[in-house]
């Protein structure tokens, strides 16, 4: 699974399941569902993940295998959280810690942390999510899971790209590629060259950010990975619309859009209408601007504040083109008010635009 061959997993794990049914195995039934689940989630499959998962689950509650329990309730957890259902989320996360901190599961404590991590993160607690993820971290390097490690150094990268630290996040991701390809774990070498490729487009290194993001793109659609394809595609959009390449930002955000709606990644379209709003505010095309802002935090998960604080942004810089400086001040202020309280970098960003008001 690690090399994405997920066709050819699932259809042997399929028939490995009907034995095990057979048989009245249920460990082996609900291992064999876990892994159905985790095979389906790599294709973007996320409705048939989660009920393999929700089957699983089941068939582990009844068994009282704690530990399958754990790793079920965390990779709901995680669905939820892609289709940005932070609440229900959380509940299953918070589950999944408690049952694992109880029979001192160390592996299953450190992947509970990071989802949790993730959530809290896109909820905009970067202080909690760091605090998760480190502790998650420790774990993981406590019983040598170099596979976990790198992904809690992903995620941890991010996070501090996120809040400016630039420096600290290459160091985290550079070793977190690292121990992926040490491994060889296809999917997470993605996600770190995205990230990494998000860190030098923070620092306006435009250039080598590319180089990433078309290695990380080119992986993914090698491997059959459409959620790697989706983030790819969005950052090199989002660096095309910087450039003020129309035509190349359209077609990147155009099939950015048709994928995430297809994955159901409500927070992947949000940001796509983002850009898309960045875009035709570029071309002064005010109207449509303000409907793809409007969109953006229409869809984005109710709990996404740094989404929806740009998007307002995005509506600001509208309102201040159509000469209505008191609706752009009010718009900017809240935007940034979230922005601050979160410690999201963008924070600068808005507050100088704030400023250059004061010239109008």
């Amino acid at each position: 699974m690690l090399r994405g061959l997920y066709t050819q997993a699932e259809h042997y794990l399929e028939q490995a399941h009907e034995a095990a049914v057979k048989q009245n195995d249920q460990s082996r039934q609900a291992q064999l569902l876990l892994y159905l689940g985790e095979t389906s989630q790599k294709r973007g499959e996320n409705q048939k993940a989660e009920l393999y998962f929700l089957r699983g689950l089941y068939v582990a509650r009844s068994i009282f295998d704690k530990e399958r329990i754990c790793a079920f309730l965390s990779q709901l957890g995680d669905i939820k959280r892609r289709s940005g259902e932070f609440r229900q989320a959380e509940a299953y996360l918070e589950e999944g810690l408690a049952l694992a901190q109880q029979i001192g599961d160390v592996e299953i404590t450190s992947n509970v942390l990071k989802s949790l991590g993730l959530v809290v993160t896109a909820q905009g607690d970067y202080q909690k999510a760091t605090d998760y993820l480190q502790e998650g971290l420790a774990l993981a390097r406590k019983i040598d899971d170099r596979e976990q490690a790198s992904n809690l150094l992903s995620n941890l990268g991010a996070l501090s790209g996120m809040m400016g630290d630039y420096g600290q996040a290459a160091l985290y991701l550079q070793e977190g590629l690292l121990l992926a390809r040490q491994v060889g774990h296809r999917s997470q070498i993605c996600m770190l060259l995205l990230n990494l490729g998000a860190v030098l487009a923070g620092e306006k290194n435009y250039k080598q950010a590319k180089t990433y993001f078309q290695e990380a793109l080119g992986i993914s659609r090698q491997m059959g990975y459409p959620e790697g394809i989706s983030m790819a595609l969005l950052n090199l959009g989002e660096i095309a619309v910087i450039e003020k390449d129309s035509l190349l930002a359209e077609e990147y955000l155009d099939e950015t859009l048709a994928l995430a709606q297809q994955l159901v990644r409500p927070l992947i379209m949000a940001r796509a209408m983002q850009e898309y709003g960045k875009l035709h505010l570029q071309q002064s095309k005010l109207e449509a601007a303000e409907t793809y802002f409007r969109e953006a935090i229409d869809v984005a998960p109710k709990g996404n504040l740094d989404l929806i604080a740009m998007a307002n942004y995005g509506l600001a810089q509208v309102a201040a083109h159509n000469k209505d400086f008191v609706k752009a001040v009010k718009l900017g202020q809240e935007s940034l008010s979230m922005l601050e309280s979160m410690g999201d970098n963008n924070s600068k960003e808005v507050s100088d635009w704030l400023k250059s008001l004061d010239n109008q």
